[in-house]
């Protein structure tokens, strides 16, 4: 049975009506696809050359499709051979190719004369009235085209001929897989070039941080009462942070990683190294992923909470209680809950944006469009709201670009 395809037009996909009443969607080439280099070419070019002298054909073509056209991308250096690097023909004029595309496998036509369904044929005014063909995919199942020969008298089709056209789709199709291989490797060793600039940014922009607690920590010194050693510590475990948070974000393969691995890490982390006070932790995490940046300025945030609690909140409370929650009830944004059942904080205290734990919990949720709730009655109570992403990095930007 012959099958009339009509092809109607669409961003990246081609939506074939067949004449059986039959509607199905053609993936085509994405523009994301990388580029088919000369030297591929010119290996297409041999095989071209090859399949139409072995066939005794005037013409061996791969053609490349497009969104309104296709078109002649590869074609034999053979006598009589009608057809032009670089022609192209509007889709939708019943075209061999169509047929081949339409089916999703071979397509044989003896002598397109004896079936009006080719009358109109394009090719016809060639003299072109027998055709092969077999599609041309990329790994994802994206029609690259089709590879095909073509000739005025009828082509007689027997098994090895169809099974040398096999071989050289076979061929071609392994070459746009080692291709897009080359192309992915290609983009992730420089995204992690980019991710491994944005790391050492935060880790700037960390150290910057610690270098102004350090100076606040300088000018104290002055205090007769001023402790070495409490500074020394909290620096210390300031940079402990910033390890651990650079060791999760190593070891993930994603782009946006799960918030809770490193509050939850970091928690433990700073509660163990208390050793002079026992705290009980709570902890109520749903899994939450987050860029790369969100999830540092997260860790930053949590870990002042909990320095600040450990160091000011506890003296003279039997049972202190650290309880953190993170939640996410929209696809783009989440909430940090962290409440101590300390000793709370005085309305001056809170007041003072020259305190450098202050500047910290006010600045970052506003960094990511977000925004936070305190409330010191029996302890603290800060509830912080965000977005998942920053919308500057690499891989917001790259998840932006790919939603669109």
């Amino acid at each position: 049975m012959i099958i009339q395809t009509y092809l109607f037009h669409m961003s990246n996909y081609i939506q074939i009506k067949t004449t059986v009443g039959e509607l199905f969607a053609i993936p085509i080439t994405a523009s994301t696809k990388p580029e088919i280099p000369e030297d591929l070419l010119k290996g297409w070019q041999n095989i071209a050359n090859i399949v139409a002298e072995v066939t005794n054909v005037p013409a061996a073509l791969i053609m490349r499709l497009h969104p309104k056209d296709i078109e002649v991308y590869v074609t034999s250096n053979t006598p009589g051979n009608p057809y032009s690097l670089g022609a192209k023909e509007q889709l939708s004029l019943g075209l061999y190719c169509e047929e081949t595309i339409g089916r999703g496998d071979m397509t044989y036509i003896h002598d397109a004369l004896d079936h009006e369904y080719w009358h109109n044929n394009p090719d016809i005014r060639f003299g072109m009235t027998s055709y092969l063909g077999l599609p041309i995919r990329w790994p994802d199942g994206e029609f690259f085209g089709t590879i095909c020969i073509l000739d005025g008298e009828p082509i007689e089709l027997s098994g090895p001929l169809g099974e040398l056209l096999r071989s050289c789709q076979s061929e071609i199709e392994r070459s746009l897989s080692d291709l897009t291989e080359k192309a992915r490797f290609k983009a992730l060793a420089e995204e992690q070039e980019i991710s491994l600039l944005e790391a050492h940014h935060s880790i700037k922009n960390h150290l910057n941080m610690l270098a102004n607690i350090i100076q606040v920590k300088m000018i104290n010194e002055q205090d007769e009462q001023y402790d070495h050693n409490a500074t020394l510590e909290d620096i210390l475990k300031r940079i402990s942070i910033i390890s651990e948070v650079h060791d999760i974000v190593s070891l993930s393969k994603s782009k946006f990683v799960n918030v809770n691995d490193l509050i939850k890490s970091i928690s433990e982390m700073l509660i163990l190294s208390s050793t002079d006070k026992e705290i009980k932790l709570q902890m109520k995490l749903h899994e939450v992923h987050v860029c790369q940046r969100v999830l540092f300025l997260s860790g930053v945030l949590v870990s002042e909470l909990i320095v600040n609690s450990i160091k000011h909140a506890f003296d003279k409370c039997p049972c202190p209680t650290i309880s953190i929650s993170v939640t996410s009830r929209c696809p783009d944004r989440f909430s940090i809950l962290y409440k101590d059942n300390g000793c709370g904080i005085t309305e001056s205290h809170v007041s003072n944006s020259n305190k450098i734990g202050n500047r910290i919990i006010n600045s970052i949720p506003k960094q990511f469009d977000g925004y936070v709730q305190s409330s010191f009655v029996d302890g603290v109570e800060y509830n912080f709201a965000m977005n998942k992403r920053c919308f500057s990095c690499s891989a917001c930007i790259s998840a932006t670009y790919q939603s669109r």
